[in-house]
């Protein structure tokens, strides 16, 4: 299992490796679930979205923006545990239809609106 991002979907200011990275477990994990699926080899990329983590603290986040779908750590992993055969990737915490949203080809205007999500989630820079 990998773990993935709904960061991996649309490029973004000040998280533009990180998004970069999580792009690329997606594909990945895609790629070897081709590879592997013939061997019996489940392969799957979890994607998260906003978590409360310790990490995502310590970074600042946000939790408290009306209407934010904050997934709790236990319930995520729970979900990831339960779903290794349904890969490539399984988007977790009820975020499939946000993963679905930034797959568009209007790549500027979604860039642009996650741009501004991004905005409310982060502390501004110092």
């Amino acid at each position: 299992m990998l773990v993935g991002s709904l960061a991996g979907y649309t490029g973004s200011a000040r998280q533009s490796v990180y998004g970069a990275v999580k792009a690329f477990s997606r594909v990945f994990a895609e790629g070897l679930w081709l590879e592997l699926r013939d061997h019996d080899v489940d392969v799957l990329e979890l994607v998260l979205g906003v978590t409360r983590t310790p990490a995502m603290e310590r970074a600042g986040l946000n939790f408290d923006i009306p209407g934010l779908n904050v997934g709790e750590p236990d319930d995520i992993a729970r979900e990831g545990l339960a779903h290794p055969a349904d890969g490539p990737v399984w988007v977790a915490g009820g975020n499939a239809s946000a993963a679905a949203k930034r797959n568009g080809a209007d790549r500027a205007k979604l860039v642009l609106g996650a741009h501004e999500a991004m905005s409310r989630l982060l502390p501004t820079s110092p």
